[in-house]
């Protein structure tokens, strides 16, 4: 009966091992910049050409870029520019016409769903769009499509966890 007994305990803790593989995550803060997000401690930092930051994980690729206010002088946004500006200049630089910006619990975010044209796999796309003290940010959650499904919540809840340093603070 004790083998059986142990044997079932292995087998069970074994099934949540695999089945949970974010039982052992705990909560880590990254910050870049003036920018504070809490993610988990599966996630690694980047600074990949072309991006102010790469947060990522298994199932998780974040691309931070940030657009200073002092090094805009080639669009017509400001500091006093709205964060719904901000995303009319990306969607026109980036060709993206056409996509809603979405205000959801204090969120601003762009989603949409792309084929890459090396992998043929489709990713889904949250591009959330953040306004500090210093610049403009985007903060792209990027995942397969067929996972965002079950990754959402998780998703917006990072995207709710962004914070910003103030000038006074420093």
């Amino acid at each position: 009966m004790k083998r059986f007994s142990s044997a079932l305990i292995l087998v069970l803790v074994t099934a949540m091992l695999l089945s949970s593989c974010h039982f052992f995550e705990q909560e880590k803060t990254f910050t870049v910049e003036d920018m504070s997000i809490t993610l988990t401690d599966y996630f690694y930092t980047y600074y990949p050409q072309g991006y102010t930051v790469l947060l990522q994980s298994n199932e998780i690729s974040i691309f931070g870029v940030m657009y200073p206010f002092d090094m805009m002088e080639e669009s017509e946004l400001t500091p006093e520019s709205s964060i719904e500006e901000f995303g009319e200049e990306l969607l026109k630089s980036n060709e993206r016409e056409g996509l809603e910006l979405v205000k959801k619990d204090g969120l601003s975010y762009y989603f949409y769903e792309d084929t890459s044209e090396e992998t043929q796999e489709t990713y889904s796309y949250l591009t959330m769009l953040y306004k500090s003290e210093e610049a403009f940010w985007l903060l792209q959650f990027v995942c397969k499509a067929e996972q965002y499904e079950k990754l959402e919540s998780e998703l917006f809840q990072y995207a709710a966890s962004v914070t910003f340093a103030s000038r006074e603070a420093e």
